[in-house]
């Protein structure tokens, strides 16, 4: 019992861990994608307005 208590434990740390990554890495992925877009702009679009 004390056994599955523990293993309950690091399976919510671990998920807890999973979620924060998933976060930080939806946060560099749209730092990216706008980053893109926005070097984009500069140098292609704003260049013929």
């Amino acid at each position: 019992m004390k056994q599955n208590e523990g293993f309950n434990a690091t399976k919510k740390r671990l998920l807890i861990v999973l979620f924060e990554t998933s976060i930080w890495m939806m946060i560099k992925l749209f730092n990216a994608v706008f980053m893109t877009i926005y070097l984009f702009c500069n140098s292609y679009v704003c260049l013929d307005i």
